[in-house]
């Protein structure tokens, strides 16, 4: 069967993700609903037998498009209240990274603690080890931290670190949905129409998780949407809508989106197509909640021998920048590698986000807190 389900996240970067988070929701394939997003797996795409995740995913490795839409974003201040746990929590062995990052764990700083699960999973600083990073992970989950349960649900999605059940990776993927992650919700809509959870597809709850995560900027929901209303699965089929989903994926620079956009064209009347057009041309992604889907890094968390940043140029690193934002919840625009005022206002709110110099410029520091940060 064709896959309805598509990856997105090329990741994951947004949220961050490890070499093989697509999950089971990363395997509907791409005339199926796309598959599950991954946050710590490198590769975050999915169809009917893969799922994308992206916005998102986390990828792989946070790879991918942007990796997901998972992890970490730097920021100067000390930010936004932090939740900490009451309970104790064990220190971080010294390798793990600086003093200031271990006492923050240790004192139960969600950010701290899903920071020591990311360096786990990307062999940062210690040897990579997805059982260390999914307790770590975990303690974060407990504590209530979104971008934590997603990545956590991921793992427990691919059997990363811990021993694989879609059932308990749903609960992780339902709690951080229901606090606004969108790979999550794209994720837990991929599970659902596998039928990995009850032995049949809930076409229902799945269609629900894809428009809530479609409404949030996810590329693969948005495809899965197209392809459910072309087809007719588990909703009336609906040409106008499913061109609507596709062009608006395509706007964010999904090429297959593309294609399947014109083929429904052939398909609709004048007067159809025109009222579908206006309809993409009309959809604004919904505010996307940042500390839902994306993890903070404090500047004084980071070891001391920091390398300076690199300016970048050329259309494939803005094309890739743009790619990432988007996937982050950003306006950009399309992904076309050209650097307009979406782009530029979009680096530079970014930028502010995190304690960057908010220079709007294309650097390496850039790409690399972009592919840290999920959606």
């Amino acid at each position: 069967a064709e896959q309805a389900i598509a990856p997105d996240s090329g990741n994951e970067t947004a949220q961050a993700t490890t070499p093989d988070e697509q999950t089971a929701a990363n395997q509907v394939s791409r005339e199926i609903p796309i598959g599950s997003q991954s946050a710590a797996a490198p590769d975050a795409t999915v169809s009917a037998n893969e799922t994308e995740t992206a916005m998102d995913t986390a990828g792989d490795t946070a790879g991918g498009d942007a990796g997901a839409l998972e992890e970490t974003a730097q920021q100067a201040d000390s930010g936004p209240d932090v939740p900490v746990a009451t309970a104790s929590f064990p220190m971080p062995p010294e390798e793990v990274g600086n003093e200031a990052l271990r006492t923050a764990a240790a004192a139960g700083d969600v950010n701290a603690l899903f920071e020591v699960g990311r360096r786990y999973t990307d062999g940062d600083q210690v040897d990579r080890n997805l059982g260390e990073a999914a307790k770590w992970y975990e303690l974060a989950a407990e504590a209530g931290d979104a971008p934590a349960q997603y990545r956590l649900g991921n793992f427990y999605e691919k059997g990363h670190g811990v021993k694989q059940d879609p059932q308990v990776a749903a609960d992780w993927y339902e709690k951080a949905a229901a606090q606004g992650n969108a790979l999550a919700m794209h994720n837990l809509a991929v599970l659902h129409a596998m039928g990995v959870l009850g032995g049949e597809p809930d076409m229902a709850e799945a269609i629900m998780w894809f428009q809530k995560a479609a409404n949030l900027g996810v590329k693969d929901s948005q495809v899965n949407l197209g392809i459910l209303y072309t087809k007719g699965m588990g909703v009336e089929e609906n040409l106008e809508e499913a061109y609507k989903w596709f062009a608006i994926a395509s706007r964010a620079g999904d090429s297959d989106a593309s294609k399947k956009r014109d083929t429904v064209a052939q398909a609709m009347r004048p007067e159809q197509l025109e009222a579908a057009r206006g309809k993409a041309e009309l959809w604004k992604p919904g505010e996307l909640n940042r500390d839902a889907n994306i993890a903070t890094v404090r500047p004084e968390w980071k070891n001391a021998a920091a390398t300076g940043s690199v300016n970048v140029s050329g259309k494939d690193a803005i094309r890739q920048v743009q790619t990432l934002l988007t996937k982050a919840g950003y306006d950009v625009g399309p992904a076309d590698g050209l650097m307009g005022a979406k782009t530029r206002d979009a680096i530079v709110s970014f930028q502010k986000k995190i304690g960057m110099n908010a220079d709007g410029k294309v650097t390496s520091e850039l790409l690399e807190a972009l592919s840290k940060t999920s959606i």
